[in-house]
């Protein structure tokens, strides 16, 4: 039997929609369990039905209230055998409960470098602006890294299990990174997929905080201040 994946969505569910395709055509060895958005407006939800998902296993699970939350998630997803699951685009805080009954077999997409350009508020064109400003500054971290990490109780905490590195270019803006590292961000969640089920996954290092000098750390910070700041993502 094939492992069941559920993939939890909040906006367009690009990376969705891949993941879909490629386990129809058999280039994954998975079976959909269900999708489910925090975000009714979701696009993703409408991806997912043309993407021949039953109605019945396109769910909306509001993240309020947060008490119930993890006991609202969990009940979808183990009435659906689910085995495995995948936070593609994914914005609110996991509940504890769904770490608990899923060690090791939770993932998060993220485009960027988690141990930099990770945390609270950072996702989406925020990532990739931020790592812009880094690299224009501070000349150093010339790549940006699209990477799959397990889930952690807090955002992007989670070890790294796959990354695959995108070069920022001196003229980028965040809307030009981001066209240019989608591409390569959808490849290395598929060939995750791939390393995943084939039990071929490698150790992944990239650059921790503690590597920083205290003075390019005081940039980095503020990097992502301005990032933020900017309200990239809407």
């Amino acid at each position: 039997m094939k492992p069941r994946l559920a993939i939890l969505i909040s906006g367009g569910g690009t990376t969705m929609a891949e993941i879909i395709k490629a386990a129809k055509s058999g280039l994954l060895d998975l079976d959909i369990a269900c999708v489910i958005s925090n975000n009714p407006e979701a696009d993703g939800l409408n991806k997912a039905k043309d993407l021949g998902i039953p109605s019945k296993d396109i769910l909306i699970i509001s993240p309020k209230p947060r008490e119930d939350f993890g006991q609202r998630l969990l009940k979808e997803l183990t009435s659906r055998g689910t085995a495995l699951i995948g936070q593609h685009g994914w914005l609110p805080l996991t509940p504890e409960i769904i770490i608990q009954n899923y060690p090791d077999k939770i993932f998060n997409q993220h485009p960027g470098n988690p141990h930099l350009f990770g945390g609270k508020g950072m996702w989406g064109l925020t990532v990739h602006q931020s790592a812009l400003n880094f690299y224009q500054q501070t000349n150093k971290e010339e790549n940006a890294w699209m990477i799959v990490q397990k889930v952690a109780p807090e955002f992007d905490g989670g070890k790294v299990l796959a990354a695959t590195p995108v070069k920022i270019q001196k003229d980028d803006t965040a809307f030009t990174l981001q066209s240019r590292s989608l591409p390569i961000e959808h490849q290395n969640v598929i060939n995750f997929y791939q390393n995943l089920l084939n039990q071929n996954l490698q150790p992944i290092n990239l650059t921790k905080l503690s590597n920083l000098n205290e003075s390019d750390q005081k940039i980095l910070q503020q990097c992502h201040q301005t990032a933020i700041d900017m309200k990239l993502n809407g």
